[in-house]
């Protein structure tokens, strides 16, 4: 059954901008440490769904090229705690930190792709990397559609 929600706002996140629901991506370059490309935090109380809209170009010289997205949530916009994700075996839950990752394989091609992440938090922080070829990054632009009742 669809989930019908009452709001649905947009966030432009990185590489993009909103002026009166008009959106423009103009892509950022990706680094190879996520420090280079971390949002401040973005106020979610009240929304339970996080659709992410990822535009990412490949760098001209680049065999494999990849794009790494971390997500970290608050409940005072200061602590900031990596999303997780669990794998049970043998009665035991083992967590591991999770990270968003798409592998582009062609120079100079555009891959657009999305996800959907829930939420029960009052802050989030998103922050991109490359990893695979750390000598021809790529670009990327984020948009978000965050949704609650």
């Amino acid at each position: 059954m669809a989930e019908n929600y009452s709001v649905q706002n947009i966030f432009p996140v990185r590489g993009a901008t909103a002026t009166n629901n008009v959106i423009t991506f103009s892509r950022v370059t990706l680094t190879a440490a996520y420090t280079g490309n971390l949002t401040s935090g973005i106020q979610l109380a009240g929304q339970t769904q996080i659709m992410f809209f990822v535009d990412f170009l490949t760098h001209a010289s680049a065999t494999t090229s990849d794009i790494d997205i971390r997500l970290e949530f608050s409940p005072d916009n200061t602590n900031w705690y990596q999303e997780t994700e669990s794998s049970v075996a043998a009665g035991v839950d083992q967590m591991t930190r999770l990270e968003h990752s798409f592998t582009g394989g062609a120079a100079s091609t555009t891959y657009s792709f999305k996800f959907a992440v829930p939420v029960a938090d009052k802050f989030m922080r998103v922050a991109l990397k490359q990893a695979v070829d750390v000598t021809n990054f790529g670009t990327a632009s984020i948009l978000m559609v965050v949704s609650g009742q």
